[in-house]
């Protein structure tokens, strides 16, 4: 049987909400079971955000004026993607869990009574990317040389004169440890070598110059090792590019690859990038990864290695706040990912694959580049209306660079879509240029898009052009010097 709540138990009850929290209302009743009132529900608020690794203190408040016994509930409404972050206990008005990825973590705290009315109250706690490693280090053990046989280091190391790992050895690095580099010196990974250094959130790896100058020593070098170990995680490199590319750099080529898998760590204070990845470069992962305090770039790398960074990972904070895209063909199908900085196109790039963009992506073109899709590729960028993709010039002058170019691609994959195309027309068309003719056709579909600043048209579209018929009224033409589109007979 219920029990009927008295005059002083209600005193009681005001109390805790003034001094724990604020309820709204005195619970609201609930239309399933007439005269009850659902539970009223708080999650106290502390500190919404925390630093990736910390744990947090879950504080529930949970009355019910009714005066019915209560049982509880935590869940998880949504994590961060790959966390496996759980709570500690899940049926009391206290929980606990620790973060592991950056990103929101949206947590319900529920309450239910005897006849099952609920009360719910939800949090979202927000985690933010670790602190790079700190040298705590007070004595060192000095290394050099080449290695030849797996070897691993544990501890406090100076590096007084350069690193080689060779002859399939592996150099594995234990959590926690440091190696501090003397001037110039360097830690290369040769083809036939491997490089493990894998930390923790509490136990991070940390590679460093001597003296915290940027370019005082080379770097981590990756040479041809096309190795399936090559693995960095909760690693710090910093005050590297002596070498005149990067704290981390992979030197590969088309017919000479090279590996690597990079999560939870830190590129700083680097001379030049935080990482230059060479085309022919394999980038398993690259998640959570922070680059920033560089002199140039957070990084420079190649079509066909795009898709390897991820949208969790941070680059900004540097002396140019984006990523440096060289000269290059993309030859395999793949997915660009949003960033959380532009693109920068320093040469001309070409699609001879299928090419998906995601939604909010960013790309600036230096002076007289072009992207061209031809015929062997496809362009797929579909943008939405609050979050377009953008192709725009490094200087906002008409025709700074030569726009969007496809040649010959007759792919029903083509689409434009929530797109931006600005400051082209440095080629002597377009914006937007189909080159084709009656016997190698050119396809498109283009909707909700703009295209404007133009040094000549809008739109230019060949004699075998084909396109959806509201290519015109669907989208924006605006500040074309020659006009809105040319359709060439």
């Amino acid at each position: 049987m219920r029990n009927s709540i008295k005059y002083i138990s209600l005193n009681v009850v005001a109390s805790a909400m003034l001094v724990s929290v604020i309820l709204a209302g005195c619970g609201e009743a609930d239309p399933e079971n007439a005269g009850n009132h659902k539970p009223d529900v708080n999650i106290v608020q502390h500190n919404r955000t925390i630093k990736v690794g910390e744990v947090f203190n879950l504080d529930g408040v949970a009355i019910d004026v009714d005066g019915d016994a209560l049982t509880y509930k935590w869940k998880f409404v949504s994590k961060p993607l790959g966390s496996s972050a759980t709570l500690t206990t899940d049926t009391t008005k206290k929980a606990t869990f620790q973060t592991d990825k950056v990103g929101k973590y949206v947590i319900q705290f529920v309450a239910k009574d005897i006849v099952d009315a609920i009360g719910k109250d939800t949090i979202t706690i927000t985690a933010k990317s670790n602190v790079a490693a700190s040298n705590g280090c007070t004595q060192y053990t000095e290394i050099s040389g080449v290695i030849t046989t797996d070897t691993t280091y544990n501890g406090c190391y100076k590096v007084i004169g350069d690193i080689s790992v060779n002859n399939n050895a592996l150099l594995t690095i234990e959590q926690g440890s440091t190696l501090v580099f003397q001037e110039s010196t360097t830690l290369r990974v040769n083809r036939e070598g491997a490089l493990k250094a894998v930390g923790t959130i509490n136990k991070p790896i940390l590679f460093t110059g001597e003296q915290e100058t940027a370019g005082f020593w080379e770097g981590l070098r990756f040479s041809y090792s096309n190795n399936v170990k090559n693995q960095l995680e909760y690693v710090t490199v910093e005050y590297g590019g002596g070498n005149g590319y990067a704290n981390l750099l992979l030197d590969a080529s088309s017919g000479n690859p090279c590996r690597i898998k990079v999560s939870n760590s830190t590129l700083q204070h680097s001379s030049k990038d935080g990482f230059w990845f060479d085309e022919g470069s394999i980038v398993s992962s690259f998640n959570n990864v922070i680059s920033t305090k560089n002199s140039q770039s957070a990084g420079t790398l190649y079509a066909s290695t795009l898709d390897g960074l991820d949208a969790s990972s941070k680059f900004t904070g540097n002396s140019k706040d984006y990523i440096t895209l060289k000269r290059s063909i993309l030859s395999k199908d793949t997915t660009w990912k949003k960033l959380d900085v532009p693109v920068l196109a320093a040469g001309d790039i070409s699609i001879n694959k299928s090419l998906e963009m995601e939604a909010g992506s960013r790309f600036v073109f230096n002076a007289g580049t072009t992207f061209t899709v031809h015929s062997a590729g496809s362009l797929t960028a579909k943008g939405t209306k609050g979050n377009p993709i953008l192709f725009t010039g490094e200087q906002k002058t008409a025709g700074f660079w030569q726009g969007l170019r496809f040649s010959y691609s007759n792919n029903l994959k083509n689409q434009l879509e929530y797109v931006t195309v600005e400051y082209g027309g440095g080629n002597g068309y377009a914006n937007l240029l189909l080159d084709a003719s009656p016997g190698n056709l050119c396809r498109i579909k283009v909707n909700s898009s703009i295209f404007q600043h133009g040094s000549k048209y809008g739109i230019w579209l060949d004699n075998g052009s084909i396109t959806n018929n509201d290519i015109i009224t669907s989208n924006s033409l605006i500040d074309n010097a020659s006009g809105t589109i040319k359709i060439k007979n």
